[in-house]
């Protein structure tokens, strides 16, 4: 919603250009003015530190599908350090790396959302 002085001042603009382009010669050569007001993607979500998939906003991609970058950031979410894709197969995708210092291994389940731990030994 506009404000009476933002509407006040934007149809100064408007006189304001509309004066100034009666004033210039037809020979003087074409400038254009394109005002905007407001967003020009109205379907689009904001973007921020508290805005995106893991905050329940924004979209998420393969909704029924945990996929290989989702498991390896729940793997350090966790508390594993760096941990890396070991295999993936059409259940599961294993995960392994490192905790306190001895080697650490998840198994998340494939086809569910927020990739379900299934197994875990290390950690």
């Amino acid at each position: 919603m506009l404000t009476k002085t933002m509407k006040a001042g934007l149809a100064a603009i408007v006189v304001a250009t509309a004066a100034a382009a009666t004033a210039v010669p037809a020979n003087a050569g074409s400038a254009q003015l394109q005002i905007e007001v407001g967003s020009r993607h109205h379907g689009q979500l904001r973007r921020g530190p508290r805005h995106g998939p893991r905050y329940g906003h924004g979209p998420r991609y393969h909704r029924g599908v945990c996929t290989p970058r989702e498991a390896v950031r729940k793997a350090w979410r966790i508390g594993m350090n760096r941990p890396g894709i070991r295999r993936i197969d059409n259940r599961r995708i294993v995960v392994t790396g490192f905790n306190r210092g001895h080697r650490a291994r998840l198994v998340f389940a494939r086809h569910t959302p927020r990739c379900r731990v299934i197994a875990s030994r290390g950690i």
